[in-house]
């Protein structure tokens, strides 16, 4: 996660760690299913992905974000879960 997120979306980092919708909850509604479908192909495919996405601000603006979806691997053959890294 950036270190200007905070300066960025109004919230500190911390909140993004406290509660697992609370990202999620502020992604614009109209790109909320494409970034869920990258992640999910992430998992499926083992791959990582990059993507931008429009999320709410702590003043209700709408903020321009980079992220990236990271296959979390067990081992060499499987993925066994994804995770989100954030840039503004």
């Amino acid at each position: 996660m950036s270190g200007a997120t905070e300066v960025v979306t109004g919230y500190p980092a911390s909140a993004f760690f406290a509660d697992q919708r609370f990202w999620s909850d502020r992604i614009h509604p109209a790109d909320r299913d494409r970034v869920f479908e990258l992640y999910e192909e992430a998992v499926r495919t083992g791959r990582d992905y990059g993507f931008e996405y429009r999320f709410r601000s702590s003043d209700d603006r709408i903020c321009w974000m980079r992220g990236n979806a990271q296959a979390l691997r067990r081992d060499v053959a499987s993925a066994t879960g994804a995770r989100r890294l954030r840039r503004h």
